[in-house]
Parts: C-alpha cells; structure tokens; sequence
C-alpha cells in the first residue's frame, strides 16, 4: 500500500529587476523599459511606484514592465518595483533611472 502526498506550498514572493545593477540611463525623448521578474506561490501581484520629494509615492502600472515613452528630465528618479502574493511580507526593488 503506498500513500501519495500532494501538497501545494506557499512560497514568499522573490523579486529580480532588470537591469541587474539597479541603475537605468536614458537618453531624453527615448523609451524606456523597465522589467521586474517575481516568483513565489501563489503568483504574486506586482505592482510599481515612484519615489516623489514632494508627494511621497505615486502608483504607477500593474505589471511587470513599466514603460517610459519620450523620458525627459521629470521622468528621473527612484522607481520601486514591489510583489506581494498574501505570504509574509511584499518583497520590493529600487531602480534609479537618470536621464541625459
């Protein structure tokens, strides 16, 4: 007689942003692309904000690629890439994005 197991664990978010180093350079009037890759289970939720001086956070997109059209120097700054799925705590990443 054998007895199968079958389980379906939760797993805490992981994040990986693209570009590895966490920096960005762009020059102004380009596209930018900026990439968050996370695993856990169940599949988190990502989600992106950018750091303001002034109004603190500003909610940004839903998805793991924020896209930056026609970059000018307001589009300078720390942008955070965040995955929650419900287990522990949201994991989140900082990329600096500067622009020439």
């Amino acid at each position: 007689m054998s007895t199968k197991l079958f389980a379906n664990p939760y797993i805490p978010p992981t994040l990986r942003a693209l570009p590895h180093n966490g920096q960005v350079t762009a020059r102004k009037g380009s596209t930018v692309t900026l990439e968050c890759k996370a695993s856990g289970n169940p599949v988190p939720t990502i989600y992106w904000n950018k750091k303001d001086a002034f109004s603190g956070s500003t909610h940004l997109a839903d998805s793991s690629t924020l896209m930056l059209e026609n970059v000018d120097r307001h589009h300078a700054g720390i942008y955070t890439c965040s995955a929650d799925n419900g287990v522990k705590e949201k994991v989140s990443m900082d990329i600096q994005l500067t622009i020439l």
